[in-house]
């Protein structure tokens, strides 16, 4: 098929009825040529096309910086939370550490006395609570100094604490040159406190003043208790306290016990 303008586009037909008139549908008809469309054509759909791949690859472009952007920021952020995390760490552990022997200090050791005693309670498990006392301890200040006994008290610290063995055992600074040992689970108190007296007496820290002794040593008061019953860790921490006045009592350098009978909770019975 073919015209003056060259090929027709029979596919592209267009046919409208016009009207009816004197018994006849009018009907218009076009067809469209090759030609027809070739004039009229433009360059839209190329711009189109290639306006559109710039738009996508600009889009995915900042898309992809975004995404780098924020994965960059994220990873800030998430190093700001690590280091906020290990300064909050940080400030909790000074907080409940001795600033002079590094042990924990009396915050923690009440808090930690106060979970395992509700622990042993719960469970129905022995507990035992030591008290240290550096024996004549303002003498050796008055003699040797306040560097010399702050030297006294880490050493002490760190030999206490070598001696334990166990991780949940603990121990504290309390006071001045006071010391305290919880142990969990144990009714081997008396035991650990002769072993820690005897090892305090070992690293022979000179104390040429003190009327019993050449050297540093320290008396212990020890209270074991098998089952905790009416008990609370203020009378806990007293008997313990009691038995540290009794070891100082007998002489010093000594070890002293309380233990608490299960059958009757008002019975006690001082050992060494």
């Amino acid at each position: 098929m073919s015209s003056a303008h060259g090929e027709l586009l029979s596919h592209y037909r267009y046919t409208r009825s016009v009207m009816n008139y004197a018994g006849r549908r009018w009907v218009l008809e076009a067809v469209p040529s090759r030609q027809y469309f070739s004039a009229r054509r433009t360059q839209t759909p190329w711009w189109v096309f290639i306006l559109g791949n710039v738009f996508f690859g600009l889009s995915t472009w900042m898309a992809f910086v975004a995404a780098r952007k924020n994965e960059a920021m994220q990873r800030a952020l998430d190093e700001k939370n690590a280091q906020l995390n290990e300064a909050n760490e940080k400030l909790e552990r000074l907080t409940k550490t001795d600033a002079l022997t590094g042990i924990a200090n009396r915050r923690y050791f009440d808090e930690y006395f106060e979970k395992e005693f509700l622990r042993s309670k719960r469970e129905s498990k022995p507990l035992a609570l030591l008290i240290f006392d550096i024996d004549c301890f303002k003498q050796f200040n008055d003699t040797y100094g306040h560097q010399a006994g702050d030297r006294c008290l880490r050493l002490v610290a760190t030999e206490l604490e070598r001696v334990l063995k166990r991780p949940a055992d603990r121990i504290a600074r309390i006071g001045g040159e006071e010391f305290a040992v919880l142990l969990p689970n144990t009714t081997r108190g008396e035991v650990v406190a002769k072993q820690c007296k005897t090892a305090i007496e070992r690293i022979a820290i000179e104390h040429k003043t003190a009327s019993h002794a050449k050297v540093v040593t320290v008396s212990v008061g020890v209270v074991s208790v098998i089952k905790i019953d009416n008990q609370t860790p203020d009378s806990l921490f007293n008997l313990a306290d009691s038995a540290l006045y009794q070891a100082k009592s007998a002489g010093r350098n000594a070890v002293r016990c309380i233990k608490v009978l299960p059958e009757v909770t008002s019975d006690l019975v001082t050992l060494c």
